[in-house]
């Protein structure tokens, strides 16, 4: 067997998306405080690429700050949920299973985590009259399984 001794890190660069525009899927959803005790909602998202591959990242909006408030309401837009969370009734759950298209960057890795990952910078606003689109979670893409 060949191969090429790799480290952690270039594993982990390895395995990162570049940075761009991409569609997203909200996979699993989660509230509960962040490290410094704020309100936090955590979004575990399947990301997709051009050649349809996906991966899983995990979005933290904190509120007590402008940006994760900001982000929070541009996080409703693009999955179609501005006019709840303009009613001030908007919660996580509600996130579940909706899409949209967000920018991903890469970040390289801090103290709290030392290997590069990719995160969220910004979610894009719905285009006007785009539909919302809910694809069933875990949805069998390729049927041709061999067992």
């Amino acid at each position: 067997m060949n191969y090429t001794p790799k480290t952690e890190e270039q594993l982990a660069e390895d395995a990162l998306l570049p940075d761009g525009t991409y569609d997203f899927q909200v996979m699993e959803t989660d509230d509960r405080p962040s490290k410094k005790g704020n309100d936090m909602i955590t979004l575990k998202l399947c990301v997709f690429d051009a050649d349809g591959s996906q991966r899983h990242i995990f979005d933290y909006i904190a509120f007590g700050n402008n940006f994760g408030e900001r982000k929070f309401r541009r996080a409703a837009n693009a999955c179609g949920l501005l006019e709840t969370y303009n009613s001030g009734n908007l919660k996580a759950a509600d996130f579940y299973g909706n899409s949209g298209k967000l920018l991903l960057k890469q970040r390289k890795g801090t103290d709290n985590y030392p290997f590069p990952k990719n995160i969220v910078a910004d979610y894009l606003p719905r285009e006007e009259g785009a539909p919302v689109i809910t694809k069933p979670i875990g949805e069998i893409i390729d049927d041709d399984i061999p067992f």
